[in-house]
């Protein structure tokens, strides 16, 4: 994707022009767009997680509480990534 790299390219030497330290930069340009791709990971992530945690309550469990805490827990994380997300990337408009 030659496109994007240039495109990303463009991007830095804009904030680079008036004279933004590196840091600057990287904190104004590069960490908002990197935040998209971060939540959506996190996101995939807890949803393996939990599948993973469902298959050992069904292996390991004797009773059904810990199913139940398992579903509370997975939806308090939930909840919390998408609230991290919404007040970090505030332009992306695909919320629930």
């Amino acid at each position: 994707m030659p496109v994007l790299e240039v495109f990303r390219v463009a991007i830095f030497e804009v904030a680079r022009n008036p004279n933004a330290s590196r840091l600057t930069t990287y904190l104004t340009v590069a960490l908002p767009g990197a935040f998209p791709g971060i939540f959506t990971g996190l996101k995939i992530c807890l949803g393996t997680a939990l599948i993973l945690l469902v298959a050992v309550e069904f292996s390991t469990a004797d009773s059904g509480v810990g199913f139940l805490v398992i579903s509370l827990l997975g939806l308090l994380f939930s909840y919390a990534v998408d609230s991290c997300e919404r007040l970090l990337v505030p332009w992306r408009q695909t919320f629930r």
